[in-house]
């Protein structure tokens, strides 16, 4: 074998080498970055759950007033009068639901579809779906059944010769979130829709 051939295998297996060391480098310093981004987005998931949560919990007690101050006490003869108040408590639980729709924002992003090596992190994510899908079909059931409530009024209304009520616009529509052909939070009468 002459020196010129013995060079050449020499410099190729010495090229061979490097790849496959730059490449193993390549792969270890991926796997840290990924798995220090991976770590960063946990922490924010953490963060960002707890600014849901009480979204949550503030949408709660946005919907335990819809009850004590509108369902609790709709009749047809106090309709007309309590419209203005209804509407209002309606259009205050919709910014309480809009709230929830913006904290849960950098969720949904960090959520969809991603399985996270912390149980706690996947817990939070899947509970964070279904909170979310139940708000807002919640909300949309409820004012379901606002306007069921005037289209009844509506027919008493004419019976009694008296101002007919219009029924309460939202743009919010049932939602599937967690794609489980489910909708969470939407109330039975309400599933044929």
């Amino acid at each position: 074998m002459t020196k010129k051939k013995k060079l050449i295998i020499i410099g190729s297996c010495v090229v061979v080498f490097l790849s496959f060391v730059f490449f193993v480098l390549f792969f270890i310093f991926d796997f840290l970055d990924d798995k220090d981004k991976t770590r960063k987005e946990m922490k924010k998931i953490q963060e960002e759950y707890s600014a849901f949560k009480t979204s949550i919990e503030n949408y709660n007690t946005a919907r335990d007033k819809v009850y004590m101050d509108l369902f609790d006490v709709l009749y047809l003869n106090t309709m007309e009068e309590m419209d203005t108040q209804n509407r209002e408590v309606l259009k205050a639980t919709e910014q309480v639901v809009k709230e929830v729709e913006k904290t849960s924002s950098s969720l949904k992003k960090a959520c969809e579809g991603v399985i996270y090596p912390d149980v706690s992190i996947n817990t939070k994510c899947s509970s964070f779906a279904l909170a979310y899908e139940q708000v807002v079909n919640s909300y949309v059931s409820d004012v379901a059944n606002f306007n069921e409530q005037i289209k009844k009024y509506n027919e008493w209304a004419k019976e009694q010769q008296r101002t007919e009520l219009a029924k309460y616009e939202t743009k919010l529509k049932y939602i599937d979130y967690n794609k489980d052909k489910t909708y969470s939070g939407k109330e039975e009468k309400d599933a044929k829709e």
